[in-house]
């Protein structure tokens, strides 16, 4: 929903519980037997509701953004056949780090001891972390959060981390926490 449509619909959705607030205030304040009266009532009530799930439609993409902030990466988890976390590796005062492989994964400050055991590079501008598959020669892949897809990563270009983005090398997996 376009931004300018949410205005309106969130205008109109207070005007009509606004509408509702003052006839229920009337309604107590007269005590009549108005059949039609009740029946106005009734509607409002309806169309309350129905504002209110506008309402809340509205604006819960701002709650559910505020509550999950995206650019938090603080560190990559190792991840078993099980999902159990065997290794955390933490990120935050780091600006630059590669990933490397050799019996398993580690993340080293310095270059690798080989060309062979470098993967991937992480790199932090601001308080967002890329991802940059170094070598073609490796396998390097990213799955996104609340896709079903892998994604094999192309040489030279740098992908954005998010929370809860799994990075695989090899057959190894990163979970970016």
């Amino acid at each position: 929903m376009k931004s300018a449509n949410k205005i309106f619909a969130l205008t109109l959705s207070a005007l009509i519980l606004l509408s509702l607030l003052v006839l229920i205030f009337f309604y107590i304040n007269n005590n009549s037997e108005n059949y039609l009266e009740i029946i106005i009532l009734v509607q409002l009530i309806i169309a309350s509701v129905v504002s209110l799930c506008v309402m809340v439609y509205c604006l819960y993409p701002y709650f559910r953004s505020m509550r999950i902030p995206e650019n938090c990466v603080t560190k990559l988890a190792v991840l078993s056949e099980t999902n159990a976390w065997q290794n955390e590796f933490y990120l935050e005062k780091k600006t630059s780090t590669l990933i490397c492989l050799s019996d398993m994964v580690y993340l080293s400050h310095l270059e690798g001891k080989t060309k062979d055991e470098e993967y991937a590079s992480l790199n932090r501008v601001g308080d967002i972390w890329y991802l940059e598959r170094l070598s073609d020669e490796r396998n390097v892949g990213m799955k996104r959060f609340g896709e079903q897809y892998v994604y094999k990563l192309k040489t030279n270009i740098v992908y954005k981390l998010r929370i809860n983005d799994i990075i695989y090398i090899e057959n190894d997996r990163l979970l970016v926490v």
